[in-house]
C-alpha cells in the first residue's frame, strides 16, 4: 500500500477521516491493495475513476496542508478557507480539491496536486442545492481518450485558478461551480473556468461527446445561470433548477446551455451521452415535470426525472418521471449510463438516513417498481435501488433493491459508476448501526460479516444487463428412452441462441424439442449473445438424463428379534412404495426402517419416469419364548435357587449375591428385598429382559389392625394391617381385596375381620371390628286420593328430611303435603343424629273423579225456559245459584231466569270423589224508557235513562222537534239532566235514538219520546 497508516484528522468527528483506498478481485473474493491517503486534516473521496493505463485516480477534498503531493503537481498549496463543521468530517481551516493518481497495485502515488483558492473548494454548501444527505461530496472526475483529467465540482474562492480566455473568470456568486482539466500527470492545468450566476450554483457530472465537447450538470439558485439562446429553457423556472452546459474543448467558449426543471425544486446530477451525441441528464424534482411523449415509461407525479435533450440543447426528445408516485423524492442518485446500445442505466439510494438528516422527508425504497426477475424483491425502505430502461425509456427491463434487511444502508456521498457493459460500481456505507451483517454478500467474498460497531464499507457489482445463458429442461432432466425433451431457456438479456444437444444435433431455436435415440448422459450447451450491451456472451450447460425402465434389487435380511426395528433397503428406481405400510418408518423412501411384530413379507415397487418393478422380501420376525420363576420370600440368612427357561445363555444381576450369575437357575442369598433381572440370551440371539423379586424378612412378623370403626348401613370403611409380607382377611365375601394389607369393607352388619399376617418367617393374627349402625325410621302406610286431592305423608325416626319423587323434590320437613294428579311413589331420606341415612317409600294411589259435561253455554231469547242436561256418572248433584232454577240437587234442573246466569255444577261420584263444571244461560237483551222526566232538582225523576238487560253496546242520541242533537252519551248508567248547552231545554217532547248490541251479539235501533216536564 502507498500509505499504511492513518493519519488523523480533526474537528468533532472521532478520530478524523482518511481516504481509504481499496481495489478487490473481479469477483470480490481477493483484496488486491488498500492504503490510506490523507494528511493531518481530514479528507473525503468524491468521485473515482480508472484511466486507459488502469491507474486510478481519485478527485475529492481536503483540510490537510501536508496532503501526499508529488513533485510536479500544478499546485503543491494547500489554499485554505473558513472552517466547515457541518458535515462529516469537519473542514478545520477550509477545503480544498485534490487529485490523485495510483499506480496499478495501489503502491506508488504517480501524480497528486491541490486545486482550489483562498475559500472552501469541492464543497457543495449551496442552501437549496445541499439537498440530499452528503450532497456536500458531489462532483466528478473523467478522463479522455489521451488520459486528461476532467473535473467538475464547486468553490467559494474568488482566486480559484482560471486559464487566460475562460469562458467565465470570475467568481458570480457566493458558490459558482466550477470545471478544469488537467493534464495526465496534474502538473499542467490547461484550461479552468467558473460556471454560475449570482447566487448559489453547484457542478456536479462532466462528460464528452464524440466530437471533444465537454458536457457539464449540476443545480443553480441563480435566475442569471449562463444559458444560450434558443435553449430549451433560457428562463429560470425557481426555488432551483437543474442545467446542463456544453463546452468546447479548450474551455473558452459555451457552444450551449439550458435550464432544467419545473417551478418547484429540481437539480440534474447525471448527465450521459449516446453515439450520436444527444444528451441525458437524471434529476430530482418536486414539482410536475413533463412526460412526453405518452409512450415513454413513466410513473407520474414521482420525485426522480430523466431527460433526453438534442445535441445543441434546444429540444426534448424524451422527458420521464420514475418512482413511487408520491408527489415527493424518494432516492439520491448515485450513478447513471447510457450505454452503446443506448439502454439507460440508474443506481440510487433511498431511506431514513436522508430522510433523517435533512433530506427529502419522505425518502424512501419502499413501493419503487421492480421486475419479475429482481435480485432482491423486497426492502426494509432504506435500500439501494437500480434501475435498466431500454433505448428512449420505452420500457422498464429490470428494476431491484439491494440492501440489508433492517439496517439503515446508505452512500455519504460521491459518485459511483457503471462500465459500458452496464455493470454497477458501487462503494457503499452498509450493515451500519449494531453489526448486523445484514448486507448481501457472495460465497467466498473477502469479508461476508460486519466487523465493526458501526457502518462498513459495503461493495457490490451488479450486472444491470442481466445476460445470462441459463439452459434447463421443462418438467425434468431425467427421460426416457424416445421421450421429447423440451429445452427451457432461462436466459436473461440475450438476442439470439445455440444449442448444441450433444450428439450431433444443434438448434438456433428459443426453446427446441429434442429426441435421443441412445441411452446416456447427454451434455447439452446453450451460447447467448447480448441484447443489452451488444458486445457480450454467455454460456450455460444442462445435464439430460436418458434412461430404460428400473430394475429393483434388495439386500435379503436374516430376520429380527421381536421389539428391534431393521433398515431394509432397495435400489434401482427413483420412487418407492413399500407394503404393508404399518410399522414402518419412511415406507416412501429406498430404506425404510420396519419394526414387524409378526413374520411378514414386504412389497416394494419402485417407478421412474420409464416404468415399473416390484419385488418382495420376507423379514422373519423372532417372538420372545423365555420363562421366569414367580416372586419368593425368605427369611433372613436363607438362600433360595432360582430360575429361568428359554435361553441359550443367562446373565443375572445384581451378581453379588448368586453363587452363580451366568446358569439358568443360581442360587440366591439377599441380605435385603431382591430384585433379580436376568437377560436371556436365546438361540436367533435375541436378548431379552425379564425379573423376579425375592424378598427378605429378618423378623417374626407382628400383626397390627386398624381401630375400630362404625359406620352407617350402606357405606363402606377402608381397613387395614402391618407388620408382615402377605396379609389374608376373613371373613372375605364382603371385602374388595382381601388378600392386601389394605382393602374396602362393606358389612350389611357389624362384623369383626380377621386378618393373618405373615412373612417368610411366620404368621400372625389380629382382629378389626366394624360396627354398622342401622337408622331406625318410619313412614306413613301406602294411601290411595282423588285426583287433585292431598296426599297427608309423614316420615319420623330422623333429625334430617329429604323428599322427592321422580318428578321432583318436595322439601325438607318430616311431613308434606303434594296434590295428587297420578298414582305416585314418594321417597324419603331420613338421616339420623348420627348422620345416618335410610331411605322409605310411600305409595299414593288414586280414586278416578265422576264424568261431568255440560257442554256449550246457551244462547236464548228472554223469557224461554230451558233445561240442563250434564253427560255424567256422578251420584249427586249440587247447582249454584239457585236463581231462575227449578231444583238445585237435581241431575236436570229446568232454567228460567230473568237475565244471563252462569250456573255451576258440582257432582259426587260412587267413590266419594268430585267433579266440577259450569255453563252460562245467555239472553238476548231488552231495552226499557220511561216516557217522562222532571228535571226540577227535586231528587225525583231529575234524569232521563234508558234502562237494559244484556246490553254490551250502548249509543243514545235525543233530539229536539227540528232535528238538532241535544245530548248523546255511550254509557248506559249516564242520564241526560234537560240542559242543552248549560240551559235547562223547554217543556215539550223529545225524540231519543238508541243503537245498541246485546250479549247474544244481535244489533237493534229503537226510537221514542220522552215528555221534559218543568
Amino acid at each position: 500500500a502507498y500509505q499504511v497508516s492513518f493519519n488523523g484528522g480533526n474537528g468533532n468527528y472521532s478520530f478524523g477521516t482518511d481516504i481509504s483506498l481499496t481495489k478487490f478481485s473481479s469477483n470480490g473474493t481477493s483484496l488486491l491493495y488498500s492504503t490510506y491517503l490523507g494528511g493531518s486534516g481530514n479528507e473525503s473521496p468524491h468521485s473515482l475513476i480508472v484511466n486507459n493505463n488502469n491507474e486510478l485516480l481519485v478527485m475529492g477534498t481536503t483540510a490537510s496542508a501536508n496532503f501526499p503531493m508529488s513533485a510536479t503537481a500544478y499546485d503543491n498549496t494547500f489554499n485554505g478557507g473558513t472552517n466547515y463543521t457541518f458535515s462529516i468530517p469537519n473542514y478545520i481551516g477550509g477545503s480544498d480539491i485534490v487529485i490523485s493518481k495510483f499506480s496499478t497495485n495501489g503502491a506508488l502515488l504517480l501524480a497528486s496536486t491541490f486545486m482550489g483558492g483562498s475559500g472552501n473548494d469541492g464543497l457543495n454548501l449551496g442552501p437549496v442545492l445541499l439537498y440530499n444527505y452528503a450532497d456536500e461530496f458531489r462532483g466528478e472526475i473523467v478522463v479522455d481518450t489521451s488520459d486528461n483529467v476532467y473535473v467538475a465540482s464547486s468553490t467559494f474562492s474568488t482566486n480559484f485558478p482560471v486559464t487566460p480566455g475562460a469562458f467565465q473568470p470570475a467568481l458570480s456568486g457566493g458558490q459558482d461551480g466550477c470545471a478544469f482539466k488537467l493534464s495526465p500527470d496534474l502538473s499542467s492545468l490547461i484550461w479552468s473556468s467558473y460556471l454560475g450566476g449570482t447566487n448559489a450554483d453547484a457542478a456536479f457530472s462532466v462528460q464528452f461527446s464524440t466530437l471533444g465537447d465537454v458536457l457539464v450538470t449540476g443545480g443553480t439558485e441563480s435566475p442569471n445561470f449562463p444559458v444560450t439562446v434558443g435553449a430549451l429553457q433560457t428562463i429560470y423556472q425557481g426555488v432551483a433548477d437543474g442545467w446542463v452546459t456544453k463546452i468546447n474543448n479548450t474551455g473558452t467558449t459555451i457552444l450551449a446551455s439550458t435550464f432544467i426543471g419545473t417551478s418547484d425544486y429540481d437539480q440534474t446530477f447525471f448527465v450521459q451521452l449516446d453515439t450520436a451525441n444527444n444528451v441525458y441528464v437524471v434529476g430530482q424534482t418536486e414539482g410536475t415535470y413533463p412526460i412526453t411523449p405518452v409512450s415513454v415509461y413513466n410513473v407520474p407525479n414521482s420525485g426522480q426525472f430523466l431527460h433526453k435533450l438534442s445535441p445543441d440543447l434546444s429540444a426534448t426528445l424524451f422527458s420521464t418521471t420514475f418512482g413511487r408516485g408520491s408527489g415527493n423524492v424518494d432516492i439520491t442518485l448515485s450513478a447513471f449510463l447510457v450505454n452503446e446500445c443506448n439502454y439507460i442505466f440508474i443506481s440510487g439510494w433511498g431511506g431514513a438516513i436522508n430522510s433523517s438528516n435533512g433530506g427529502p422527508p419522505f425518502s424512501t425504497t419502499t413501493g419503487l417498481p421492480i421486475t419479475a426477475n429482481a435480485l432482491q424483491a423486497t426492502t426494509d425502505g432504506s435500500d439501494y435501488y437500480l434501475m435498466l430502461l431500454d433505448e428512449d425509456a420505452a420500457s422498464l427491463m429490470y428494476a431491484t433493491f439491494f440492501g440489508g434487511t433492517t439496517s439503515l444502508d446508505h452512500v455519504d456521498g460521491g459518485t459511483s459508476r457503471f462500465d459500458k457493459k452496464g455493470i454497477v460500481y458501487q462503494a457503499v456505507c452498509a450493515s451500519c448501526y449494531g453489526s448486523t451483517s445484514d448486507f448481501p454478500t457472495t460465497p467466498g467474498a473477502w469479508s461476508n460479516t460486519d466487523n465493526g460497531p458501526n457502518c462498513n464499507l459495503g461493495v457490490f457489482k451488479i450486472d444491470l444487463s442481466v445476460l445470462t445463458a441459463g439452459a434447463d429442461v421443462y418438467a425434468t432432466p431425467f427421460h426416457c428412452l424416445g421421450d421429447t425433451v423440451h429445452f427451457q431457456n432461462l436466459s436473461n438479456g440475450g438476442i439470439t441462441y445455440y444449442w448444441a444437444f450433444d450428439d450431433g444435433d444443434t438448434s438456433i431455436i428459443f426453446e427446441p424439442y429434442h429426441v435421443y435415440d441412445s441411452l446416456g448422459t447427454y451434455h447439452v450447451m446453450l451460447v447467448s449473445l447480448d441484447s443489452v450491451s451488444c458486445l457480450k456472451r454467455d454460456t450455460d450447460y444442462v445435464d439430460v438424463y436418458i434412461s430404460g425402465p428400473p430394475i429393483i434389487n434388495v439386500t435379503p435380511i436374516n430376520g429380527v428379534c421381536r421389539g428391534d426395528s431393521i433398515q431394509l433397503t432397495a435400489s434401482g428406481g427413483l420412487i418407492y412404495s413399500w407394503t404393508p405400510n404399518y410399522n414402518i418408518l419412511d415406507s416412501n423412501t429406498a430404506t425404510p426402517t420396519v419394526w414387524p411384530d409378526t413374520t411378514t413379507t414386504y412389497t416394494v415397487v419402485t417407478t421412474d419416469s420409464c416404468g415399473m418393478d416390484t419385488t418382495q422380501l420376507v423379514v422373519m420376525v423372532f417372538t420372545k419364548n423365555i420363562g421366569i420363576m414367580p416372586d419368593t420370600m425368605i427369611c433372613l440368612g436363607q438362600s433360595v435357587q432360582i430360575y429361568a427357561t428359554g435361553g441359550t445363555s443367562y446373565v443375572w444381576s445384581p451378581a453379588a449375591t448368586l453363587n452363580d450369575p451366568f446358569i439358568v437357575n443360581p442360587m440366591a442369598t439377599p441380605l435385603a428385598t431382591t430384585i433379580y433381572q436376568v437377560a436371556i440370551t436365546d438361540s436367533n440371539n435375541c436378548v431379552w429382559d425379564t425379573l423376579m423379586e425375592v424378598a427378605v424378612d429378618s423378623t417374626f412378623p407382628i400383626a397390627l389392625g386398624s381401630v375400630p370403626d362404625t359406620i352407617c348401613l350402606g357405606d363402606t370403611v377402608q381397613i387395614y394391617a402391618s407388620g408382615g409380607s402377605t396379609y389374608s382377611w376373613t371373613p372375605s365375601n364382603t371385602l374388595t381385596n382381601p388378600n392386601d394389607s389394605m382393602t374396602i369393607a362393606s358389612p350389611t352388619q357389624s362384623t369383626n375381620y380377621v386378618v393373618e399376617v405373615a412373612n417368610a418367617c411366620g404368621v400372625d393374627y389380629d382382629t378389626v371390628e366394624v360396627y354398622v349402625h342401622i337408622v331406625n325410621a318410619n313412614i306413613v302406610n301406602d294411601t290411595i286420593v282423588c285426583i287433585g286431592d292431598v296426599a297427608n305423608l309423614w316420615a319420623t325416626g330422623g333429625v334430617a328430611y329429604y323428599w322427592y319423587s321422580s318428578t321432583g323434590g318436595y322439601g325438607a320437613s318430616n311431613s308434606i303435603n303434594p296434590i295428587i294428579t297420578e298414582p305416585t311413589t314418594f321417597n324419603v331420606e331420613v338421616t339420623d343424629s348420627l348422620n345416618c341415612t335410610t331411605t322409605l317409600s310411600v305409595f299414593v294411589d288414586t280414586l278416578i273423579n265422576p264424568i261431568v259435561e255440560l257442554g256449550s253455554d246457551i244462547k236464548t231469547n228472554w223469557g224461554n225456559v230451558v233445561t240442563l242436561n250434564p253427560i255424567t256418572n256422578g251420584v249427586n248433584f249440587w247447582w249454584t245459584p239457585s236463581t231462575g232454577l227449578s231444583c238445585t240437587t237435581c241431575p236436570n234442573p229446568m232454567v228460567n231466569a230473568q237475565e244471563s246466569t252462569t250456573y255451576y255444577l258440582t257432582v259426587q261420584g260412587a267413590n266419594g270423589c268430585y267433579s266440577y263444571d259450569a255453563i252460562t244461560v245467555m239472553y238476548d237483551g231488552s231495552i226499557y224508557a220511561p216516557n217522562s222526566f222532571s228535571p226540577d232538582g227535586d231528587g225525583v225523576n231529575d234524569l232521563f235513562y234508558v234502562y237494559g238487560k244484556d246490553i254490551v253496546e250502548f249509543e243514545l242520541s235525543i233530539f229536539d222537534r227540528w232535528g238538532e242533537k241535544l245530548f248523546y252519551s255511550t254509557n248506559m248508567e249516564m242520564g241526560w239532566n234537560g240542559t242543552y248547552k248549560g240551559t235547562l231545554a223547554k217543556t215539550e217532547t223529545y225524540v231519543w235514538k238508541v243503537k245498541y248490541r246485546d250479549i247474544l251479539g244481535d244489533p237493534g235501533t229503537m226510537f221514542g219520546t220522552v215528555t221534559l216536564i218543568r
